[in-house]
């Protein structure tokens, strides 16, 4: 079910919302596909040992970034319900199944360098990516599942997102995030947000871990 918070979000028509989301993907389509090339997700999927590695380090980057989100999500009252959109629960229960107990999910290293929006247009940017790759999640989730052996219980619930709502949720918040188009200042604002994201998931998923 959709969040409460969310049901009186009126949702803009697909075209106008294409419309007005136009330059942020343009703006910021560089370094999503930079990240993607680096970070190379699939190619982390080949064995059980890549696949844990990967999600120890997704949880160091999702569980303080959500808590972050959370705190600027409640502040300036935005229409989400940021607790229902937290992706650091799914991973925890990943690294549950595959043999972690709660107290080495607890000692796990965690991002430092967390993007910290100043305004609300800056937050819509940095939920972009995250709510972004949750839509993307639901082709990786099919490698684990065929690649790995893996299913929603087994270690594999992260990549499943919101799982039959994930497409609803999406068109939801860029429905809000093209009603907050509404300036030159707020659309800079969004796409400083992204960058910053992206920029934050390179250093912690890629830089981080070559060091």
């Amino acid at each position: 079910m959709t969040p409460a918070t969310e049901v009186s979000v009126v949702p803009l028509p697909a075209r106008e919302v294409r419309r007005r989301l136009a330059n942020l993907r343009r703006e910021t389509t560089p370094y999503h596909d930079e990240v993607e090339r680096r970070v190379d997700i699939v190619g982390r999927l080949g064995s059980w040992v890549g696949y844990v590695d990967l999600l120890t380090r997704l949880y160091g980057f999702y569980e303080p970034f959500e808590a972050e989100l959370s705190c600027v999500v409640t502040h300036w009252g935005l229409p989400f319900d940021a607790e229902a959109r937290q992706k650091s629960p799914l991973i925890a229960r990943d690294l549950r199944a595959m043999g972690f107990s709660p107290t080495a999910i607890d000692g796990l290293p965690r991002l430092t360098r967390i993007p910290r929006p100043t305004s609300p247009s800056a937050a819509l940017g940095c939920l972009y990516v995250t709510e972004g790759a949750t839509l993307g999640g639901q082709v990786i989730a099919r490698h684990v599942e065929h690649g790995l052996g893996l299913g929603p219980r087994s270690g594999a619930s992260f990549f499943r997102g919101y799982g039959a709502h994930t497409g609803s949720r999406w068109r939801t918040f860029c429905s809000v995030l093209a009603s907050e188009c509404g300036s030159t200042v707020a659309e800079q604002a969004i796409v400083a947000g992204a960058i910053d994201t992206f920029l934050a998931y390179d250093r912690w998923l890629v830089q981080a871990r070559a060091s």
